[in-house]
């Protein structure tokens, strides 16, 4: 290996210093644009759900502008589908319901805490439409006993 004179090596290691800060230079840079890009990504989503209040907020997500774009287009098609194929609400009959009183409607009455499972089962379907006996639980009462002749 011939020898450098020291002026070559001063050259040298100037040149790897300015290789260093030019690296360190473009890492702060690259930084930097991450940093810009993901802001920019925030603010699209932020601005496309507040362009788009129907649609779920979480359904206006994504890493980059084209996903945030292509999931805006994606609820926005489901939205559109479902709103197609939903049909329209029913309107009451105001002539039907002139004469009745409104009253608040109220639901069963929760059954009680500690039963098993079978037996909150059956405690609902009472509840809404008659006794609905269970045959063949565990928690079902035997039947009445029949006197024989």
């Amino acid at each position: 290996m011939p020898d450098i004179s020291d002026e070559q090596l001063a050259a040298l290691q100037a040149k790897a210093d300015a290789g260093d800060s030019a690296a360190a230079a473009l890492e702060k840079a690259t930084a930097d644009i991450e940093t810009t890009r993901s802001e920019g990504v925030t603010a699209l989503i932020e601005a496309q759900r507040a362009a788009h209040p129907d649609l779920p907020p979480d359904a206006i997500a994504g890493a980059t502008i084209a996903e945030v774009n292509a999931a805006v287009t994606r609820a926005t098609s489901i939205a559109e589908h479902v709103k197609a194929n939903t049909p329209p609400p029913t309107q009451p009959n105001p002539a039907a319901t002139a004469g009745q009183a409104s009253a608040p409607v109220r639901g069963p009455a929760p059954a009680p805490e500690g039963l098993r499972a079978l037996t909150r089962i059956r405690h609902g379907l009472e509840s809404d439409s008659g006794p609905a006996p269970i045959a063949g639980g565990k928690d079902t009462p035997p039947p009445p006993a029949t006197a024989k002749e």
